[in-house]
């Protein structure tokens, strides 16, 4: 299993907009002045986050990894170069 990391990004009003219309809201929750919103897109999930100033925050979690390349060491006297 691969571990990911959360990453957060503040955001304007309007990037936040932009973002909720988008993806897809798979639920909301006003917490006060502060609104919640899970979404989903292309990109994976995502929690936005809107602000009473104003502001936003998205929270989604790192690309996935690219799998690790291991190279094989071949027994000896394998390959083009070997002596013949």
């Amino acid at each position: 299993m691969t571990r990911r990391a959360l990453e957060w990004t503040t955001v304007d009003r309007a990037t936040l907009a932009e973002h909720l219309q988008a993806a897809r809201i798979d639920r909301s929750q006003a917490v006060g002045a502060t609104s919640l919103y899970h979404c989903r897109s292309a990109g994976g999930e995502t929690v936005a986050i809107a602000l009473p100033d104003g502001s936003g925050l998205i929270v989604g979690l790192t690309p996935p990894a690219a799998p690790r390349f291991e190279r094989r060491k071949k027994p000896a006297g394998d390959g083009p170069l070997a002596a013949k």
